[in-house]
């Protein structure tokens, strides 16, 4: 969506006159022969040379597979009709989910164009142009607005990605908690994790940091779309004494395990002032899931922003 908002925009304008000239269309028979890209992309042939040899037992993948994946709908690529051959996309690797080397590079051209775009009509005083990034609110309110939202006091972390480096450590938690890294080799990706289907664990942290009016916190957890858990993010004042608590849940439609941030306390709402504990405890495991996993990677703590100016 951010990458080609344009796209998309096109997308719903041909479904609402004529659905069956995009891919979001009302037939599988339909869906696989369709042929509709960002334009200047378009359909490419498979080329499994170009493929890693780890992966290129995967071959490529079609449009319809990407989409499917990816829960846009239900796609068959063996109804393609005999005299069509998919829509194979070079822009992304054999996993349907992941940029190839093509994709990243589209991305990094359209990042760079975006950053050098903003930045010039901020010198000459002009308005930005919103289609360059997704609409997020607060992104687009200024840059002001962005550096304060980027500007973390404190990031406290599972695993050391730059020379400075604070790492997250527990400071109470019980039995069902462990530091470990669940990533098949050769990625190392650790955190704090918990498994148990009874849920109650408890994992807490400590935020210190300089007195002040207002901090807001965040917490990194894994998300993926099977076999995660939900938990309540508690965070205690220990100078106000004041406690915040909010539910969220490491499960999402996305085929796809990332990292994500979320943001535990409102910036109106002075949650934690300085020196705060912030603790995370998972819930019994959901009845039809897989799995009850919670993974705590990251907590960090920004300033404030006063949203009422």
């Amino acid at each position: 969506e951010a990458m080609y908002p344009e796209y998309l925009h096109l997308l719903s304008l041909l479904n609402t006159s004529d659905s069956m000239s995009a891919p979001l269309s009302k037939t599988p028979q339909d869906l696989n022969s369709a042929t509709l890209l960002p334009y200047p992309y378009g359909c490419a042939p498979c080329r499994p040379d170009d493929i890693n040899e780890v992966f290129r037992k995967n071959y490529c993948q079609s449009v319809c597979k990407i989409m499917a994946i990816n829960n846009i709908v239900q796609c068959n690529v063996t109804l393609t009709p005999p005299d069509r051959q998919p829509c194979y996309s070079p822009m992304f690797a054999h996993d349907c989910v992941h940029p190839s080397k093509v994709g990243h590079s589209i991305a990094r051209d359209l990042i760079v164009h975006a950053i050098t775009s903003t930045m010039r009509d901020d010198c000459q005083a002009k308005p930005y142009m919103q289609h360059l990034m997704p609409e997020s609110g607060w992104l687009l309110a200024s840059p002001v607005a962005l550096t304060s939202r980027a500007n973390f006091e404190m990031v406290q972390d599972t695993m050391q990605m730059y020379s400075r480096y604070e790492e997250l450590k527990a400071v109470q938690k019980t039995s069902g908690w462990s530091l470990y890294n669940d990533a098949k080799p050769p990625n190392f990706k650790p955190g704090w994790i918990s498994t148990n289907s009874t849920g109650n664990e408890v994992i807490s942290f400590m935020v210190d940091l300089p007195p002040h009016s207002c901090y807001a916190i965040y917490v990194a957890v894994l998300r993926s779309y099977q076999g995660m858990g939900k938990f309540t993010i508690e965070i205690q004042d220990m100078t106000t004494s004041k406690n915040t608590t909010m539910d969220a849940d490491g499960l999402w439609k996305p085929h796809i395990s990332v990292w994500s941030d979320i943001q535990a306390s409102k910036d109106e709402d002075p949650s934690c002032t300085g020196k705060c504990r912030v603790s995370i405890r998972t819930h019994p495991q959901v009845e039809g899931r897989s799995g009850n996993k919670v993974k705590v990677l990251t907590l960090s703590a920004r300033k404030c922003i006063d949203t009422k100016k």
